[in-house]
């Protein structure tokens, strides 16, 4: 399948989004069954360049990614308590700043 299309797993997660051969690739949204939502770039079936992961809590991370992590600069931004949001480097999905602590599950 290449182009624009529709997957749906057996477990109920969903991807609507461009496709190349079969695999993600382009825009496209992900969607888990626990409420998350990533909607951004996929790169041969990988999170690839910009892109915004919802938490169903209210955490949102808008940044970069490669191969499949966080990676480069991004921000998390709490939208139930602004004041714990935070902007940093992230490194292998990892934040790498002085907010080291900041904890990204719900």
């Amino acid at each position: 399948m290449s182009g624009y299309g529709e997957y749906n797993w057996a477990d109920g997660k969903q991807y609507k989004g461009n496709f190349e051969m079969s695999k993600m690739h382009g825009k496209g949204v992900f969607t888990w069954t626990d409420g998350k939502i990533y909607d951004g770039s996929y790169w041969n079936d990988k999170k690839e360049g910009y892109g915004e992961l919802s938490w169903p809590c209210g955490k949102i991370y808008k940044g970069n990614w490669t191969n499949g992590l966080m990676n480069g600069e991004g921000q998390i931004v709490d939208v139930n308590n602004p004041n714990n949001s935070v902007f940093g480097n992230f490194v292998d999905g990892k934040i790498n700043s002085e907010a080291n602590n900041f904890n990204l599950n719900c």
